[in-house]
């Protein structure tokens, strides 16, 4: 069931960007509204497909090496998506203020989570659950930080 929910909402955001007009490229979203909401639909997702890895890396769900596979590269395409929706004029929802001001900061720990995703795809291109493991610790410590710089818990 959870997996049909990440497929739908997927759909609606591919279909949301498939109908974005290039005047759009300048200004991804109307206001500062619809980036939160695009950013934390991505980053939601992303929990949903990090909480699936949780699941096979701590032996609570069986490795499939090529279920993992197809979740990690659904996981490392969300993880480049939700950064375009973090300018100046879209602050609110859950991120602290901080994400604005210290954007390098910021920076850096989104190319962390990307450097470290490119390593999870890597290690679940192996088929070898022990790399897989490894890997997704360390995506998870990546994520496990940003949002203990940048997320307000609510």
């Amino acid at each position: 069931m959870m997996k049909s929910r990440v497929r739908g909402l997927s759909l609606s955001l591919a279909a949301l960007a498939l109908t974005q007009t290039p005047a759009m490229a300048e200004a991804p979203f109307p206001d500062a509204a619809a980036a939160v909401e695009y950013r934390q639909g991505v980053l939601k997702q992303m929990g949903e497909h990090s909480q699936s890895l949780a699941e096979v890396a701590r032996g609570r769900a069986p490795y499939d090496p090529e279920q993992v596979k197809a979740d990690v590269a659904e996981f490392r395409a969300l993880a480049a998506k939700p950064w375009q929706a973090f300018h100046p004029g879209t602050e609110g929802g859950n991120a602290r203020p901080e994400v604005w001001r210290e954007p390098q900061k910021f920076a850096d720990a989104a190319q962390l989570l990307q450097t470290r995703m490119a390593e999870l795809e890597a290690a679940a291109d192996t088929g070898e659950l022990a790399r897989v493991r490894e890997a997704f610790g360390h995506t998870a410590n990546s994520c496990r930080a940003c949002h203990d710089s940048f997320r307000q818990r609510r």
